[in-house]
């Protein structure tokens, strides 16, 4: 079976390395669209093509701007008909495919590839707590009850017979074949790194956020995640502490939410056991994330510009007496496109607000809760002293009743034998008189 990876990537220069070096232990082939990163990730890019024939890297040409379901199923194109892949899997950088039994690729193999099926598979998200970011450095992921998300496999006659095209983020696929079915490969897992680094989550969201924002099929449904990581950076005027990335990881792209991130902390270490060597060669953990957005915010800068002086020509091509009222109409519709999105930013704050009142009452009464607990239990503790107390004095009282009856009747005694003694006396004072009068 011939498995080919395809991947979307920019601005990945802290992780690509390890990326390409762990899933050439899998695949037959790797197939990447870089979209005009402007890190090293270029540069490193082209020194792994000198170590990996099989390792195919092209440039983003397309004239639209950040069109992920375009760029990723000209990439499933690619594989299906240039490079004649079997097994297909839709890859991002921070993704690696894992298993619980050594290489994945032996799961991969006894995949079907038919026309009737495709299949998905969990993430497996790895937190950054470690000091310095390896694949070797990671030992903890959060619960996998936070896990919400799978990922597709797709096999190459299922591509070939249908009218496939894979969804934004490759977590489904779009058909209109009703006996195409999804299987859940419950042997594999897709280790996920989205957050490694302070500036790189920095560079990550922002550059991600404004990119996806300034998309023309901009979908609130499919960047919520980013929106509400990004407002927080521009709260905290781009800083963020150890809790607050950890956090971010946690919570990344899961609408499931949580009281307590301690108890979604899990130890998993990181298997590379069945990889040749995975020795760094070219990669740079120092992620400038503000050249990074800088640079990115340029490149819209020109795409905006250039599709101004588009939609200015074309306002230009209509009758001179309209083009003054066109093109006011044309900024009338800007402006409440810039409202409209002013307004959904603030119902998104003020959903965030509501969410954290709502945790903030939820971890109240868990409070409330345990005290309440805590003082039933005292109260009980009283209550079972009191009654060893009842007992102890009702054990008293007992043993109080005895002596008293012990002390009545030695009272009746000590009263019989003083009766006793007067009524000697009274015969000894009877016998003294009766020997008074003879004498």
């Amino acid at each position: 079976m011939k498995i080919f990876s395809i991947s979307r990537i920019k601005n990945e220069m802290d992780i690509i390395e390890s990326f390409i070096r762990y899933n050439m232990n899998i695949t037959d082939g790797m197939i990447i669209l870089d979209n005009n990163s402007n890190d090293k990730t270029t540069q490193i890019l082209s020194s792994l093509m000198d170590e990996y024939e099989n390792l195919y890297v092209y440039n983003n040409t397309f004239n639209e701007h950040h069109n992920i379901e375009l760029e990723i199923n000209y990439l499933l194109d690619l594989a299906v008909k240039e490079y004649d892949a079997d097994m297909i899997i839709p890859l991002d950088a921070d993704e690696f495919i894992v298993s619980s039994d050594g290489n994945p690729r032996k799961i991969i193999e006894k995949l079907s590839n038919n026309e009737n099926s495709y299949y998905s598979y969990y993430w497996k998200t790895y937190l950054p707590i470690y000091d310095d970011f390896k694949l070797s450095t990671l030992k903890y992921i959060r619960s996998n009850s936070l896990e919400d998300h799978q990922k597709i496999i797709l096999p190459s006659k299922l591509v070939k017979n249908n009218n496939i095209r894979i969804s934004p983020g490759s977590h489904t696929i779009n058909h209109n074949n009703p006996n195409i079915k999804n299987e859940t490969i419950d042997s594999l897992r897709l280790a996920h790194i989205p957050i490694r680094s302070k500036q790189q989550c920095i560079s990550k969201i922002c550059n991600g956020w404004l990119n996806n924002r300034t998309k023309l099929t901009y979908d609130s449904r499919n960047s919520w995640h980013q929106k509400k990581i990004f407002d927080m950076l521009i709260e905290n005027n781009l800083e963020l502490t150890d809790e607050q990335l950890i956090d971010i990881a946690i919570g990344f792209s899961s609408k499931i939410t949580y009281d307590n991130k301690d108890n979604l902390i899990e130890e998993s270490i990181f298997d590379t056991s069945f990889c040749e060597d995975l020795s760094l060669k070219y990669t740079d953990n120092n992620v400038n994330a503000y050249s990074n957005i800088l640079s990115n915010m340029e490149q819209l800068c020109i795409k905006y510009s250039n599709l101004e002086n588009t939609h200015k020509n074309i306002l230009t091509k209509q009758a001179n007496d309209t083009i003054d009222e066109e093109y006011t109409l044309h900024k009338y519709i800007n402006l409440l496109e810039n409202t409209n999105l002013l307004l959904e930013n603030q119902l998104s704050k003020n959903n965030t607000l509501q969410q954290e009142k709502e945790n903030n009452l939820k971890t109240k009464i868990i409070n409330l809760n345990k005290k309440i607990k805590e003082y039933d239990e005292t109260i009980n503790a009283k209550n079972k002293k009191i009654l060893e107390y009842e007992s102890v004095i009702n054990q008293k009282n007992d043993k109080l009743s005895l002596y008293e009856q012990t002390i009545h009747k030695k009272n009746d005694k000590i009263n019989a034998y003083i009766k006793t003694v007067e009524k000697r006396e009274k015969v000894i004072e009877n016998l003294e008189n009766q020997l008074n009068k003879t004498s």
